[in-house]
């Protein structure tokens, strides 16, 4: 199971095997059970080579409440579904509580 920090702000990285550059379409969200955290499409995520970068901000991540998030996520090249899955991730507080920043504890 993956691990995501509450209050943290970096992206979510995903590895492929193949490039993924030929991507027409994107599509992730973050939800758990009925609760939606974060939805990305292809104008918001950075795809290089065989990597994709979900940004997420530390506010975006403070608001994950739950103890566990899904990312659902869908690529499309060539008309076709190329990929699908959903990860699990497990919510972490950090430690110190403190979100930089933004002041202020979780």
């Amino acid at each position: 199971m993956e691990i995501l920090i509450q209050g943290d702000n970096k992206p979510i990285i995903i590895e492929f095997d193949e490039s993924v550059e030929n991507v027409e379409q994107f599509s992730a969200m973050l939800s758990y059970e009925s609760h939606e955290f974060k939805k990305w499409d292809e104008n918001d995520v950075k795809i290089e080579g065989t990597t994709i970068s979900l940004p997420l901000t530390q506010e975006e991540s403070r608001g994950i409440t739950s103890r566990y998030a899904d990312l659902e996520i869908k690529l499309v090249a060539n008309g076709d579904i190329e990929f699908f899955d959903v990860i699990r991730f497990e919510i972490l507080s950090r430690r110190d509580k403190r979100i930089f920043q933004i002041g202020g504890e979780l």
